[in-house]
């Protein structure tokens, strides 16, 4: 979307065939705005448990797939840290995995940071291999996974534990993700799936609270927990309000700015997820006041590259541009991709770009390599406009050269 490499997306047909696999252990959603009650014991609110604060608004992609959510939660009878270590046992995702439709078939440094896990779902041969990668953990309180390959355009899970008391926790799942990139089918996959992902979150919280040995309990602390979970519900949206938009650079001069620039670092997103490394992105400016680029990486199968075109919409400033990658032929399309520039260096060696709904993020520098002072100062403007800098993942420049 914003701005680097652009690549197609899985087919639909993948998707799909992976979504009618899923049976149980799949997806309730709910659409931003929906105005229809949520099934009993469901929670519906503004993802984002991993982040510094919450979308309010449904965030689309460049080509126009809106991000569903979804929230479970339930009290479990035992202090939080008993439950967030239950999580980081060896074998607690087995535990919660549906054998025979899900197979763990690599698990890389458990839920840390950067930890990553492989999974082949489906049934028979029939099977999508899908990798999540951990990030955001704070211990005792909170971990987040999100799909860096896999069947879904974006897929992206908080899981939360809020202690109320000496030996109770609110345990929450929060979902955030798209299944297509057309906005209908996804609002039709959305209402298919919702009943089953509450089948699957009610199962996994059974799991959880029987491997904690948790005792139902009296009617009052039930009572009390459950105007507990309700008043979390009510801040948590209170808190999206109240978070500030995105602030871009007061002033980018775009002749400057033109040139190379490689990635640094990247939040993970479908359009790169075939990137292995070498991305760099190369901006000319043209006479009609609008910007050529052209965005590289390297694949498993060799070195790519996407062309596309870039407009100034703040004249102002210069530092709101949209970026498109559509052909030629489908340039009369209203497809274009947000890309802020929310931190620059007074020379200009390095820039961070993201978009207003804090779902995008690149580190890029001038150089292959940039200095841990430089990157620290980068990292420090994103995290300054609200970004999760902790979903950052580094690019490998090792074969990375001139044009």
């Amino acid at each position: 979307m914003a701005g680097l490499i652009l690549l197609t997306a899985p087919p639909e047909t993948s998707a799909a065939a992976w979504l009618s696999s899923m049976g149980p252990w799949l997806v309730h959603s709910r659409r931003f705005g929906a105005s229809a009650a949520p099934p009993a014991g469901i929670s519906l609110k503004p993802c984002g448990g991993c982040e510094d604060g919450s979308r309010e608004r449904a965030v689309a992609d460049a080509d126009g797939a809106d991000l569903s959510t979804f929230a479970y939660s339930s009290v479990i009878e035992a202090p939080a840290a008993a439950a967030f270590q239950w999580h980081e046992q060896p074998g607690a995702l087995a535990a919660l995995t549906p054998a025979g439709l899900v197979r763990i078939t690599k698990q890389e440094e458990g839920i840390r940071d950067g930890g990553r896990v492989t999974l082949s779902i489906g049934v028979g041969p029939a099977r999508v291999r899908c990798v999540v990668r951990h990030h955001g953990y704070l211990k005792g309180r909170r971990f987040c996974d999100e799909q860096v390959h896999g069947p879904f355009a974006v897929w992206r899970h908080a899981h939360l534990f809020e202690p109320i008391s000496r030996s109770q926790t609110v345990y929450q799942d929060r979902i955030e993700f798209a299944v297509f990139r057309h906005r209908a089918l996804d609002r039709v996959a959305a209402a298919v799936l919702r009943p089953l992902l509450a089948l699957a979150f009610a199962r996994r919280h059974r799991i959880v609270q029987a491997s904690l040995g948790c005792r139902r309990p009296p009617t009052a602390r039930r009572w009390v927990a459950a105007v507990a979970v309700a008043f979390a519900m009510t801040l948590q949206p209170a808190a999206a309000h109240a978070q500030a938009p995105v602030r871009t650079v007061p002033l980018v001069d775009l002749n400057r700015y033109a040139g190379d620039w490689f990635e640094i670092a990247r939040f993970p997103n479908r359009f790169q997820r075939q990137c292995l490394g070498d991305v760099r992105a190369s901006y000319a400016l043209r006479a009609d006041g609008r910007v050529d680029v052209v965005n590289r990486c390297r694949t498993a199968e060799g070195p790519i590259e996407a062309r596309g075109v870039a407009r100034v919409v703040d004249e102002r400033t210069s530092a709101r541009l949209q970026v498109r990658f559509a052909p030629a032929w489908l340039s009369w399309l209203p497809v274009w991709g947000d890309y802020w520039i929310i931190g620059l260096a007074p020379d200009y060696s390095w820039a961070v770009v993201g978009d207003p709904g804090r779902n995008y993020l690149w580190i890029l520098a001038r150089t292959p390599h940039l200095e841990p002072d430089a990157v620290a100062a980068a990292r420090q403007a994103a995290r300054t406009n609200g970004f999760d800098v902790e979903r950052l993942v580094l690019t490998s420049q090792q074969g990375a050269g001139p044009s």
